[in-house]
Parts: structure tokens; sequence; C-alpha cells
């Protein structure tokens, strides 16, 4: 499960072991994408937001360029930007 708010992003996976991972947006320095040859069969991409120190995974994610765009306009809004 995926969860984005306007100041983090969380990342819940796992079924005997779970695990939770949070980022705060404003740290994110890279946003990397990635589509595997099944995932653009069947139309999904994984993120991974990048901080120092940390990353998130966030998986089998539908609308990637949508939420890719959206991430991006969050960051720079809580950098200060005029996105």
């Amino acid at each position: 499960m995926v969860n984005i708010s306007d100041t983090e992003v969380e990342a819940r996976t796992g079924v005997l072991t779970h695990r939770l991972d949070k980022l705060n947006l404003k740290t994110v320095e890279n946003i990397e994408v990635i589509s595997t040859l099944g995932g653009r069969i069947f139309g999904y991409s994984s993120i991974y937001l990048y901080a120092y120190g940390s990353w998130v995974h966030l998986p089998f994610i539908t609308n990637c360029d949508q939420v890719k765009a959206s991430l991006e306009g969050k960051i720079d809004l809580l950098r200060g930007g005029n996105a």
C-alpha cells in the first residue's frame, strides 16, 4: 500500500514480515522510475525516491507519469517553488 500526502510518502509492504517506509518529500534528492518488460506489458512501473541516506520504493504504480509529476509538484511547493 502506498500513501502520498502533501509532506511525506509512506509505503507498506510484506505479508509475513511487514515493512513500513516513510520519507519526507522535502528531503527527496532524486526520483527514479523503473519499468520492467512485464511492467510495460501489464502497464505498471516502480518509483524509487532517494534522499540522503535513505530511499523508498513505491511498487506497482499504474499511472506512473502522473504520480511522478504530482510528487515533483509537491516537492517543488515544499521547497518554496511556484509549481
